[in-house]
């Protein structure tokens, strides 16, 4: 729900009130539960620590409340909805507002680890929430581990790869991710549940590592990887992760409010929404063939990949109406001016 608001007041979709859709968000962004809120959904939990701090400690009491032991996934997941909604301000022209939600959406700094190179949670007085095990599930993360975590700042992967020490490390630690064991530890949540089993599954039978697609969290990884330089890596896992485990048989995780649908469907025609409420959408290596897109209202938009073969994974370029194009297409592009997205694909990467 908060995605469409965004994508409302930035703009993105049309027929909505987007002075109203954003009034709902910067209420939600600014306003800390109330005491009537058992569940503490409406709202951010140690809203004053994260605003002072950065981050939402591990020992704060509504944290440990309502988050339970998942207090460095509430902090990235707080970076990246004020990122998403600055971009909201930022449409509807409020300029100041826009700034202070883009500073506080950096603060993932503040729960990274210079020495490990994970982020991990952390108290009140700064210090480490615990020692780190980056295959202990929770331990600060919801639903997984701080490995499946590495890469959570889609909203500033240049800070991220900043910190992972420059482009050639921050490429060489998402390759670990598909190549590391897919052991894992149960950690805080005391007991294996479904989604450890189905990510140990994917990552023995189809060499994918601790890249647990069977779950939201590392569902935005591989286009971090292509903003962050590791292009033909990433377009070459996208096409295994596409061919192996979106199949007639089976996906391999929930469907959660249409998440693994729309992750195929996306990537298939060779295009990514990595940060919500943004006009960028990353190119990635498309499965089909061809494509065309209709929006009521707008022009047909022609996506072609002649040629393209199981063998033939990577991008050597692409183009909108003949005009060459970078890592990142702008949604206001296709939606307005139509025409044709073409992909030159090839089985190399020279």
């Amino acid at each position: 729900m908060m995605r469409r608001l965004v994508d409302v007041a930035a703009g993105l979709l049309s027929g909505f009130d987007k002075d109203k859709a954003f009034e709902a968000i910067y209420k939600d962004a600014t306003t800390e539960p109330s005491d009537a809120d058992k569940s503490g959904q409406f709202g951010r939990i140690a809203l004053q620590e994260y605003l002072s701090k950065g981050y939402a400690p591990s020992n704060h009491p509504d944290v440990k409340r309502f988050a339970g032991e998942q207090s460095a996934s509430l902090t990235l997941n707080y970076n990246l909805a004020d990122a998403c909604a600055s971009l909201a301000a930022e449409a509807l022209g409020k300029a100041d507002v826009a700034n202070q939600l883009r500073g506080r959406s950096r603060s993932f700094r503040s729960i990274f680890d210079n020495e490990t190179k994970y982020f991990r949670a952390k108290r009140t007085n700064g210090d480490w929430d615990r020692q780190l095990d980056p295959i202990a599930w929770g331990d600060g993360f919801t639903e997984a581990a701080a490995a499946q975590y590495r890469f959570d700042a889609p909203q500033d992967v240049p800070g991220l790869v900043e910190l992972m020490g420059g482009k050639t490390e921050f490429c060489k630690k998402v390759t670990e991710m598909f190549e590391s064991s897919p052991d894992f530890k149960v950690g805080t949540y005391g007991t294996v549940i479904h989604e450890m089993e189905e990510a140990r599954s994917l990552g023995s039978q189809f060499g994918l590592g601790r890249y647990a697609h069977n779950n939201q969290p590392v569902h935005h990884v591989l286009y971090v990887a292509v903003m962050g330089g590791c292009t033909s890596f990433a377009q070459k896992m996208l096409r295994r992760v596409m061919a192996d485990l979106y199949t007639e048989s089976g996906w391999s995780g929930d469907e959660d409010t249409g998440e693994m649908s729309s992750w195929y469907v996306l990537s298939a025609l060779g295009l990514y929404s990595l940060v919500p409420g943004s006009d960028d959408l990353v190119l990635g290596s498309p499965e089909v063939l061809s494509a065309k897109l209709s929006i009521p209202g707008r022009p047909v938009l022609a996506i072609q990949a002649p040629g393209n073969t199981a063998e033939t994974v990577y991008v050597t370029g692409a183009t909108l109406n003949r005009q060459p194009l970078g890592d990142v297409v702008k949604y206001s592009s296709l939606a307005k001016a139509g025409g044709e997205l073409t992909f030159q694909m090839s089985s190399s990467t020279g």
